[in-house]
């Protein structure tokens, strides 16, 4: 027997009811109490303080009750009735109080340590979960019918509604909150814009020598040549009359003795056009000798071209050794008699420039010593003459010119490259050089020293720009969250954009992002 069952039994305190520790509470749904039956109340004994209400969530340590000073009343004989236990003073230590906010709650008061008097079943005591663990061996076991409505009274309510409501709100809320995540994170936007470019254009000197001095000298030579010729034109309205034809024909002797041929002797072609001697020759064994020689007959059948002839008046074997060559044309057997005009000058001017500068070309390009990628040549007149005026009347015109030729042979790609930074450097801010029109640059000799060979440039090239996306026009943040019209009407306030194009991923998303590093800026080529 215990100390505690023991030091009742000799108070006089009834033993009878097993104790038992009570089990833990499960929380069921609420049911309805049954109707109650008046209970009785519990006895009182003299000398024991009145009975004080519980308080609720402590936790319970029990301490030894005192011996009551009182005997207990007799126990009824007869007939078998519920025995009522005896109170004993328990000592309760609280955990926490309940505030008024939870004066309605479904649970029970719990016992306050200062409470005198225990009037609940020990089970209801056990219900707190911060109650610790103990061991009840002094409290008697109430009848199990009188607390019945009482345990029913501690079930609590289980209202499934209210958890299905908080699932379905719980899970709407993490969809749109999933929804406005992705939004945010996946939100893009490409604007493409197309410029409007502009011609730019720059001019400047550049120096080319051998050996370049600085940065912005080019590598290069000058060389110079000099060549002369004539050229004839007959005028554009002229009477046509017949002439005599002439030319020259150089006479060839293969024999091995001297030939003199006389004025006037004959000339044959192959076609059976007569051509004559002009004046006496000697013609020396195994030579040659070029002589005139002119028509025999007046027209334009006498204007040949070059060709062989024989010499009718020799005998066959010596017709074999002894023959004429001609390597120009015959002309003047059409003779044209009119009126000069300055057209007839300059087309027969320009025809001769033309053959002078492509002959000086060709020897320009002989002499120079490298393969320059750049070239640019220079043509000066040193001496000109014109053999009849505009007005005057002649059977044609005749142009000599003298010309002097110079080039200059220089690194074309460094020249280009020195001007585009030129370009470069002449932009504004908001705007980006495209590229150089390499091909509609141009080259100009300025001055050359022939001593040296160095020479002065003048380059002029033209390039192209537009709107550059490093401008602070093109700023995300001004876009966050427009629309496609509300973007388009901000470009179109944009000197040099043509137009814009807006793609938007998602493709259901109709507004620009929110975050600035998610529009993206591209410019169509």
């Amino acid at each position: 027997m215990s100390p505690r069952r023991k030091k009742a039994a000799d108070e006089g305190t009834p033993d009878e009811g097993a104790l038992e520790a009570a089990p833990k509470k499960k929380r069921v749904t609420k049911k309805k109490p049954a109707a109650k039956k008046p209970a009785a109340p519990p006895p009182s004994y003299p000398g024991l303080p009145p009975e004080q209400k519980l308080s609720p969530m402590i936790d319970v340590v029990p301490k030894p009750a005192p011996s009551p000073a009182v005997t207990p009343p007799p126990k009824p004989t007869g007939t078998s009735i519920p025995i009522q236990p005896a109170t004993q003073k328990i000592s309760i230590e609280p955990d926490v109080r309940l505030g008024e906010e939870n004066a309605n709650d479904d649970w029970p008061p719990m016992l306050h340590k200062d409470d005198a008097d225990l009037s609940v079943p020990p089970k209801v005591l056990l219900q707190s979960k911060r109650m610790p663990k103990m061991e009840v061996e002094d409290i008697l076991e109430e009848p199990e019918e009188e607390h019945e409505a009482d345990r029913e009274d501690l079930r609590p309510v289980v209202k499934h509604g209210w958890y299905r409501k908080i699932v379905i709100g719980f899970v709407a809320l993490a969809l749109v909150v999933g929804a406005f995540v992705m939004y945010i994170a996946y939100a893009r936007a490409t604007v493409t814009v197309h410029p409007r470019r502009a011609a730019v254009t720059t001019e400047r000197v550049l120096n080319v020598a051998p050996e370049p001095q600085g940065a912005e000298a080019l590598a290069g030579e000058v060389v110079e040549v000099t060549v002369a010729g004539e050229k004839s034109g007959e005028p554009s309205e002229a009477t046509i009359t017949d002439g005599i034809a002439t030319g020259f024909a150089t006479l060839i002797n293969e024999s091995d003795s001297d030939q003199t041929l006389v004025a006037t002797t004959r000339l044959l072609t192959p076609e059976g056009v007569l051509f004559r001697l002009k004046s006496r020759v000697n013609v020396p064994a195994g030579g040659r000798l070029k002589t005139e020689v002119y028509a025999d007959q007046p027209g334009a059948e006498g204007d040949i071209g070059p060709s062989r002839f024989t010499i009718p008046g020799l005998n066959a074997a010596l017709q074999r050794v002894i023959y004429a060559e001609s390597d120009a044309p015959m002309s003047g057997g059409r003779v044209s008699t009119g009126v000069i005009a300055q057209s007839d000058v300059e087309r027969v001017e320009k025809a001769l420039r033309a053959d002078l500068e492509a002959q000086a070309k060709e020897e320009l390009e002989k002499k120079l010593s490298s393969d320059w990628t750049g070239r640019v040549y220079e043509i000066e007149d040193m001496s000109r003459f014109q053999s009849a005026a505009p007005g005057e009347t002649a059977d044609g015109v005749t142009i000599r010119l003298t010309i002097r030729a110079r080039l200059a042979g220089f690194d074309a790609e460094k020249a280009l490259a020195i001007a585009g930074e030129d370009l470069r450097r002449g932009l504004t801010s908001d705007r980006e050089l495209v590229g150089v029109r390499a091909d509609d640059a141009d080259f100009e000799i300025e001055e050359v020293d022939p001593k040296t060979g160095a020479a002065s440039l003048r380059v002029t090239v033209t390039g192209e720009s537009r709107v550059s996306l490093e401008s602070p026009l093109f700023d995300a943040t001004k876009l966050r969250g427009l629309d496609l019209d509300a973007v388009r009407a901000y470009f179109e306030g944009i000197e040099g954009v043509e137009k814009v194009d807006v793609k938007f991923r998602p493709f259901w998303i109709k507004r620009m992002p929110d975050l600035a590093d998610h529009i993206e800026f591209k410019i169509e080529k």
